[in-house]
């Protein structure tokens, strides 16, 4: 039994028509290397009866056809690791093709942009997931000298004080401000409603797709050593405050998962592509960060 690391599941259920021949065509694209789809599940209901991968009735009268074959695992009831699931149920009449793109960096499916604070942002579709593919830049400049406050207003910090940076890189945020002063794993936050501030396991997800945390940072940045960005999450060099409220050029962004009352979750990429771990490495809350929003 073979374990897929990263990799997919395709749960696809289907009902059949008594005397209608369904010509079924699923076809896969944009696999990389070492990724792979498990078709978990493809159940055909005709009435009380099953017809599954192994087992066509034949009064059910489907044909099962699977293109690209060779990038294709398949194995019915087996073993993946960390797997993006994609479910799909219809009732097709006739013939009916499926296509599976995986093909990174695209605008996810029906939601290209979102406009927020009278600012549009472009998303993008990691895996399943999507994401914002710009940093969040909402609410008031304060200085980076100041703390953020819970006064009703959203404040941010600009780097080196100078709003056209916020305009370029986005804003920068203490851990507090950007979740709105509640300490809930995955909640909205500042972000617009629908999305949330992603948690540390929502970015393990991402890093785990992209090949883990020793090359997962040049997949997702736009620049500086080892950067191709062929995830699409376009990590831009922003800048950060620090705890003391000095700005710095390392880059960070938060996750939303609490460590204790003084750290949290974040990752920061190195000069190369790195990404530091989010399983464990935490960061001090009243320093400033980036912010990414993730679709629910």
């Amino acid at each position: 039994m073979k374990a897929i690391i990263p990799g997919f599941v395709i749960s696809l259920l289907l009902t059949c028509h008594a005397g209608i021949t369904q010509t079924i065509t699923l076809t896969f694209s944009g696999l990389s290397n070492g990724q792979g789809v498990l078709v978990d599940k493809i159940k055909v209901e005709n009435l009380d009866k099953v017809c599954d991968t192994t087992l066509f009735y034949p009064d059910s009268r489907l044909v099962l056809q699977v293109l690209d074959v060779e990038q294709l695992n398949r194995h019915p009831g087996g073993l993946i690791a960390n797997p993006s699931i994609i479910r799909i149920e219809d009732t097709p009449q006739g013939k009916m093709g499926y296509t599976f793109d995986f093909s990174m960096g695209a605008p996810c499916p029906g939601i290209p942009t979102v406009t927020y604070g009278g600012q549009t942002y472009h998303t993008v579709l990691i895996g399943t997931q999507c994401w914002f593919r710009e940093n969040l830049n909402i609410g008031t400049r304060i200085n980076g000298s100041q703390d953020q406050t819970n006064n009703g207003i959203i404040e941010k910090y600009c780097f080196d004080d100078n709003e056209a940076n916020c305009n370029t890189y986005g804003g920068l945020y203490q851990w507090y401000e950007m979740m709105q002063y509640v300490t809930t794993a995955g909640i909205q936050g500042i972000c617009p409603s629908g999305w949330h501030i992603p948690t540390d396991a929502e970015l393990k997800t991402v890093i785990d797709l992209l090949g883990g945390g020793d090359v997962a940072g040049g997949k997702m940045k736009t620049t500086g050593d080892a950067a191709t960005n062929e995830s699409g999450f376009s990590a831009v060099p922003a800048g950060s405050r620090n705890a003391s409220g000095v700005f710095d050029y390392y880059s960070g962004w938060w996750s939303s998962t609490e460590y204790d009352t003084i750290m949290a979750g974040s990752i920061l990429f190195d000069d190369s592509g790195i990404v530091f771990s989010v399983l464990g490495f935490s960061y001090y809350k009243n320093s400033g960060f980036s912010v990414r929003c993730l679709r629910d």
